[in-house]
């Protein structure tokens, strides 16, 4: 760097680190870190700014950012893959965030359906925060799902780690606009709003959260389009770990106060098979 103190620098077990990250001086290495965060399943092909924010976690060279540029530019799959999916005259509006310290308490939902069946499900409902963490929570279902069954989602998905949300922003759909769930929301004490069918784009994070979902399980699901539901952990893995555009910080980071740890790029060898195609499945 250009100016730097003497204290950014330090030298462990014959290693450089700038500011407590690795110096990484070999051109081939800093071309395999750059596709092991960009490439792999639980990096998803985030653009460049947000793979570039994976990589500074741990590692520094100089001409980083720009190499990571041309990278990601050049990328086939993400300029095959990111297409403009869901087209609109108007733009995406983000709802306006609440002032709350706590995660999971001001939400939005909504579902992807119609996908292949896959281990018996052909929709995915997510859940998004859309006050502190901008975090997301996905869970196969069936289009079919009633209010019932989705407050089931909800127990075992929110209220276990979360306890019970303040507000839930969700579309007129009969999951939501039903007396019953109408009747549970009140007796529980939770605030809804129901966008209007013709504006979609009203509620602008979830809508978002749509795409990107579509966008991974399309690149990763692209030659076995029934197994998206396998992939559904690792892509909210994927959103968890990188940072956010409103507050710059990862979601995992703000509800764990730490950053994720993810599947390690490099490994030993092994003699045991099985082992072997497991860390082949966790790193493609």
């Amino acid at each position: 760097p250009g100016r730097t103190k003497k204290d950014d620098w330090r030298k462990e077990e014959g290693q450089f680190f700038y500011q407590n990250k690795l110096l990484i001086d070999e051109v081939e290495e800093q071309k395999t870190i750059i596709k092991d965060h960009h490439d792999s399943l639980s990096a998803g092909h985030p653009g460049r700014l947000k793979t570039y924010q994976l990589i500074k976690k741990a590692y520094w060279w100089p001409g980083m950012m720009k190499q990571v540029e041309e990278y990601v530019k050049g990328c086939a799959t993400c300029q095959q893959a990111k297409v403009n999916m869901h087209p609109t005259t108007v733009p995406l509006i983000p709802n306006q965030t609440p002032k709350t310290a706590e995660p999971m308490k001001y939400l939005s939902v909504d579902f992807i359906t119609d996908l292949p069946e896959s281990s018996g499900y052909d929709s995915i409902m997510v859940v998004v925060d859309q006050g502190l963490s901008k975090g997301v929570i996905l869970s196969p279902c069936h289009k079919t799902i009633n209010a019932l069954e989705t407050t089931q989602i909800f127990h075992d998905s929110i209220f276990k780690q979360f306890g019970l949300h303040d507000k839930l922003i969700s579309n007129r759909g009969p999951q939501f606009a039903s007396e019953v769930s109408k009747e549970l929301h009140k007796l529980l004490n939770i605030e809804t709003a129901l966008s209007s069918a013709y504006h979609p784009q009203t509620d602008g994070q979830t809508e978002r959260s749509n795409q990107e979902l579509e966008i991974y399980l399309c690149i990763f699901c692209q030659n076995q389009p029934h197994s998206w539901a396998k992939y559904l952990t690792t892509a909210e893995f994927c959103h968890s770990q990188r940072p956010h555009s409103t507050n710059n910080q990862s979601p995992f980071y703000l509800l764990m106060g730490y950053e994720a740890r993810g599947i390690p790029t490099k490994h030993g060898s092994t003699n045991i098979p099985s082992v072997e195609k497991r860390l082949s499945e966790l790193l493609r």
